[in-house]
């Protein structure tokens, strides 16, 4: 490993004892052949580590707990939104007389945007089809256009 990664480390997870097995080998196993890393695990052993160890840990009041959790902010999930709007929505549809007048609506709106939809695809064919007749009847060669018979030039010869 990278004495700068081992450093890192150093720092982080192997004074707080917080490395599994196979990764705290290789620190150790490191430690033990580069002085410079030796050293620098030891100078943070002993102004960083050290001086915590004889300190006793005090119990910290409820009320300050309490007083953390109350600030955190929440995160609401998106579940948690759909939820809430259900909710808010159901009451609407627990009236009776209420419910077949929103389904009714409902099945109209449908009904609408389906038929608009429909109307509005036939006009864009009929439109294209419309289009691509003028494409047809439209000389390809501008002094055919002049000429308003339609023979071509073998016609012509042996008519």
């Amino acid at each position: 490993m990278l004495c700068k990664a081992i450093k890192d480390l150093v720092l982080t997870d192997y004074l707080d004892q917080q490395l599994d097995g196979e990764l705290k080998g290789n620190i150790e196993s490191h430690l033990a052949t580069c002085p410079d890393c030796a050293a620098f695990a030891r100078d943070v052993q002993k102004t960083l580590a050290d001086p915590f160890k004889s300190i006793v840990r005090q119990k910290v009041p409820e009320r300050v707990w309490e007083s953390i959790k109350a600030n955190i902010p929440v995160k609401v999930s998106l579940a948690d939104k759909v939820t809430g709007l259900l909710e808010r929505i159901t009451p609407v549809f627990s009236f009776p007389r209420l419910s077949p007048i929103l389904a009714g609506v409902a099945v109209m709106l449908i009904v609408g945007a389906t038929v608009f939809y429909g109307q509005q695809a036939k006009q864009v064919r009929v439109k294209e089809q419309v289009e691509y007749l003028a494409y047809l009847l439209t000389p390809a060669d501008p002094q055919e256009s002049e000429n308003s018979s339609m023979e071509t030039p073998i016609e012509k010869y042996f008519l």
